[in-house]
């Protein structure tokens, strides 16, 4: 069996279109408001609507690669020491001394590099990019 993956990106193309159409419906660029605040809009904040388009297209797109580095700019910018501090943990791991809100966290900023190298696009031959 042979699988067209054009045609199914074509088939997604007007929702991919509609997600990008509302990327300044916050107030400011990439879905995004003003204050910077990425979570904020469902179901088109910046996260969500960056989730929406990783699920559409099948390899990183400039917009999918503009989004990641404001998301990793605003992660950052909360840094001490390099590493990520935690300022809303998720209930279920604030036990976790990975995950207690104010302290950097080792793992966070594992995962959050691991989830950029993964939107890199990839290089000739396959292999994809690390920065």
């Amino acid at each position: 069996m042979i699988i067209d993956c054009k045609a199914i990106m074509d088939s997604y193309r007007s929702d991919i279109e509609a997600i990008i159409s509302k990327r300044h419906d916050q107030g400011a660029d990439l879905w995004a408001t003003p204050d910077k605040r990425i979570y904020k809009g469902a179901p088109f904040s910046t996260l969500e609507s960056l989730l929406m388009l990783t699920e559409l297209e099948p390899v990183p797109t400039p917009i999918m690669q503009e989004g990641a580095a404001f998301i990793l700019s605003l992660l950052q910018s909360k840094t001490i020491d390099g590493k990520i501090v935690v300022e809303h943990p998720n209930n279920k791991l604030a036990n976790f001394y990975f995950c207690k809100k104010g302290v950097p966290s080792e793992w966070a900023t594992h995962r959050y590099q691991e989830i950029w190298r993964n939107i890199q696009p990839a290089e000739p031959g396959g292999v994809s990019r690390e920065r």
